[in-house]
């Protein structure tokens, strides 16, 4: 068996804007890539009629404790996203330690280029800075925030 990588052509048929998931690769406005195989790893490919240019990303102004923290989520396209379109945005989290957050990790589905992402923060966790990472699952597209949570303060 034949273990060397192929160079091929991958047609898809209707033109598009051409995304490697794994990577984030952008082909362009095409039909076809050109890709490199490599045995035993598969390349999934996402094709969009909008070009997809950042994951803009608010949030409230400061995190509280016990409460979620609620991220809006919009992707700058060029091109119309329709109302039906959905794309899944991964969500990571790391505390001010550098350690990720496995309860705060999920894959977050929007409609219509736009959605609202849900953290709940723990009374207990961590004072520090916490960072969030996105990343569009179809394009690779990625963006991070950050927020601070404030020392806890016992009361009397």
């Amino acid at each position: 068996m034949d273990r060397n990588d192929v160079d091929v052509w991958i047609e898809f048929g209707n033109k598009g804007h051409i995304y490697e998931m794994r990577s984030g690769k952008y082909f362009g406005f095409t039909d076809k890539v050109r890709a490199q195989l490599e045995t035993a790893r598969g390349k999934i490919y996402s094709i969009l009629p909008y070009r997809v240019r950042n994951l803009v990303v608010t949030r409230e102004d400061r995190a509280k404790r016990g409460r979620d923290l609620v991220l809006k989520v919009k992707l700058a396209a060029e091109g119309e996203v329709g109302k039906n379109d959905v794309h899944l945005i991964r969500v990571r989290v790391t505390s001010p330690d550098g350690k990720k957050v496995t309860a705060l990790q999920r894959l977050v589905l929007i409609r219509g280029g736009a959605g609202e992402i849900r953290l709940p923060l723990a009374y207990d966790d961590a004072p520090g800075r916490w960072t969030v990472y996105l990343k569009d699952t179809a394009t690779g597209i990625q963006n991070e925030v950050y927020f601070t949570l404030d020392t806890l303060v016992a009361s009397k």
